[in-house]
């Protein structure tokens, strides 16, 4: 459906070039991000190769080798292909604490989170990651301005309205939170209108 739209994809840090310079968003363009690094990411490259589409992809650094997620070799395989990119989405996903809690946990964690989940990436993939997603969309602020020093050149966030454009940061980069629930015209509209659909 994207593909017939018309759409053309970019990646986050793509996307990020295009804020930061001011620049206006080319004609029907979107970004696809893919959460946790779940082992489905290489079934999700092998699709978006098929359609000639890029995504990012931001991966919990301590899940790598659970069961379930992607092994260290293939989150090495899948920062290969040229369609991709790797991002860090913290180094636990702070499944330690639950969400309704996140604002009492302190911004140190968060800091050590984004260095630590940065560090082990790099490791495995020898490239920089500069692409960060905030667990549960839980933006933490001390965190944020600390994304800069630490090498981040943008921030996904989840937001019910998507309105990314050169008027906003890319540490304020917005994302819809779109799952298997979604049917094919729920996320056409989503795209279209840049408002989330609540699927069921």
């Amino acid at each position: 459906m994207i593909k017939q739209s018309g759409y053309n994809t970019i990646t986050a840090s793509e996307l990020a070039e295009l804020m930061k310079a001011k620049r206006p968003m080319p004609p029907q363009t979107v970004v696809l991000t893919f959460d946790d690094g779940w082992k489905t990411s290489i079934v999700a490259q092998k699709i978006l190769e098929k359609y000639n589409m890029k995504g990012t992809f931001y991966i919990v650094s301590g899940l790598v080798n659970t069961e379930g997620y992607v092994t260290k070799q293939e989150l090495l395989e899948l920062s290969k292909k040229p369609n991709v990119e790797i991002g860090s989405h913290t180094h636990t996903h702070l499944l330690a604490w639950k969400q309704e809690e996140l604002g009492g946990v302190d911004s140190k964690v968060f800091i050590d989170e984004m260095k630590m989940s940065k560090s082990f990436i790099e490791e495995i993939i020898k490239k920089p990651v500069t692409a960060f997603a905030w667990p549960y969309g839980f933006v933490n602020n001390d965190a944020q301005k600390a994304a800069p020093a630490l090498g981040y050149t943008s921030l996904g966030e989840i937001n019910n309205i998507t309105t990314n454009n050169a008027d906003i940061s890319p540490f304020h980069m917005e994302r819809l939170n779109i799952d298997g629930s979604c049917t094919t015209a729920q996320v056409k509209r989503m795209i279209e209108t840049g408002v989330l659909d609540k699927c069921k």
